[in-house]
């Protein structure tokens, strides 16, 4: 095992479709299932871009993993819900935290041509076929990932290509866009004190595409807040000027100066960003045919405008709403900053594409494709907080991500036989997530002068981790032999 996935395991995936109090004792159903399914995870865990039968090897195991992703008692959603009970009882039970970041995005998985070609829906056009995915991420407030809690698929139907306009107008809850609003309203749902009992706070964090007039009227209650970047140029109650243009016109509420990397050359730059803030925006209802004028929505927003940029550089423009509170510079650079955390979602997206190599799944039928992609997630989550969880702590342990000492001690006897690696006695007796993830990075060809270890190095030390842990196990079974 590589990725720790016993009861002190850090990350774990949930959806909370169909919760209710009796869940936290779900599995399967079947012994037999709740040991493959484990089986199955550790096995993937430590091969990170191997192919289902590259990380089995005899035909025998990769046959059973095939059967087990067919089994009609496995579904995306038991499989999620499989997790549950672990992150809710030791986790948010035992280390109450009192707010979360949820942050929603939507990728696409592409399938053109592969083995599940005729057996999935049409995407933007009729001869490409696939998936697309709606997660919603949980970290920390300080941006460190906690579990995919809750993942949404869909694709089209081919009598519904090129007739944008005529979906326009059809009722909000049969548009797709409305997979957001239900994606906050199930996360709001979840972390009601009345159900947890313990009053969580959570911040759902939506791009461009969640600009919904609906999310904006419901994401706010007694212990949820939003922050959205603005994508329509609203009109604003009993006033003629819009809401971008009105910000444009107050003052600049502070400054600061921030470390970019450019787009396509990753070259730095400082950049000097300036920000303003409107209080108490009163949105005037958009019309929505068929039905009653909806309510007014109050809002505030914060601009976070790049001020002096290079030439041929697109400057930093951020125009975000929110439902919390902007009263002085320090409370609107702290929602700056939880909107930047966005990115986590990004990152794992191009953990389970480029690192757990998803799009490459062969396997013919959806509903064996939608259980291995969310394995692949808990997979992809959990090294997505491996990594950022030792960038923010020094502190913690390396069990607190399923690893062990014995582990450890291997990692890092290894690298000081192989590659001549001074490892301290402090560190050999106290290892931390941090230590771990370093010496980790290093089997993946990390280079100290190249800063923090990437997601790339990370996942190529784990697979090498693992094959040289199963080398010596093979070679103790010989001994003993």
């Amino acid at each position: 095992m590589l990725i720790g996935l016993g009861s002190k395991s850090f990350i774990i995936v949930m959806t909370v479709e169909s919760i209710d109090n009796d869940c936290f004792a779900f599995t399967f159903g079947d012994k037999r299932l709740d040991l493959r399914f484990d089986k199955i995870l550790h096995t993937l865990s430590g091969l990170v871009a191997c192919s289902i039968p590259q990380a089995f090897i005899k035909w025998g195991q990769t046959k059973a993993a095939y059967r087990f992703l067919n089994n009609k008692k496995v579904t995306q959603n038991k499989i999620l819900l499989s997790q549950l009970n672990n992150w809710f009882e030791n986790k948010f039970q035992q280390i109450p935290v009192s707010a979360f970041l949820a942050i929603h995005d939507t990728t696409e998985c592409d399938y053109t041509g592969k083995r599940s070609h005729d057996n999935l829906g049409c995407m933007e056009y009729e001869d490409r076929r696939g998936l697309y995915l709606h997660n919603t991420l949980l970290c920390s407030i300080e941006g460190v990932p906690q579990i995919i809690f809750d993942q949404y698929f869909w694709n089209r139907e081919e009598d519904t290509l090129g007739k944008g306009r005529a979906r326009k107008h059809s009722p909000l809850e049969e548009k797709e866009s409305y997979r957001w609003i239900e994606s906050v309203k199930r996360v709001q749902d979840y972390f009601k004190p009345v159900r947890t009992g313990l009053n969580t706070t959570i911040i759902n964090i939506c791009d461009r595409e969640g600009d919904i007039y609906e999310l904006l009227a419901m994401a706010k209650c007694d212990n949820s807040h939003y922050i959205v970047r603005s994508r329509n140029n609203r009109r604003l109650q009993d006033e003629e000027i819009k809401i971008w243009d009105c910000i444009q016109n107050e003052k600049v509420a502070g400054t600061y100066e921030l470390e970019v990397k450019g787009k396509q050359t990753f070259e730095k730059r400082t950049a000097t960003i300036q920000v303003k803030c409107l209080e108490n925006i009163v949105l005037f209802p958009p019309y929505r045919k068929g039905k009653k004028r909806l309510d007014t929505v109050v809002v505030n927003m914060v601009l976070v405008e790049e001020v002096d940029a290079p030439e041929g550089v697109a400057p930093i423009n951020w125009k975000l709403l929110t439902s919390m509170n902007i009263s002085s510079f320090q409370e609107a650079l702290k929602i700056i900053t939880y909107y930047s955390y966005r990115w986590r979602i990004e990152m794992f997206h191009y953990i389970l594409k480029q690192g757990c190599k998803v799009e490459d799944l062969q396997l013919e039928q959806e509903h064996n494709l939608k259980n291995a992609i969310t394995m692949y997630s808990i997979i992809s989550c959990r090294m997505l907080s491996m990594m950022y969880l030792s960038r923010q702590s020094n502190e913690v342990d390396i069990k607190e991500i399923g690893f062990t000492k014995e582990q450890f001690v291997f990692l890092y006897t290894y690298l000081e036989k192989r590659y001549k690696i001074n490892i301290s006695q402090q560190i050999k007796e106290n290892p931390t997530v941090k230590h771990f993830t370093e010496l980790v990075a290093n089997l993946g060809g990390h280079m100290k002068h190249n800063g923090q270890p990437g997601i790339k190095v990370l996942w190529r030390g784990i697979k090498e981790l693992d094959m040289l842990t199963n080398c010596l196990n093979i070679i103790e079974e010989i001994r003993c032999g």
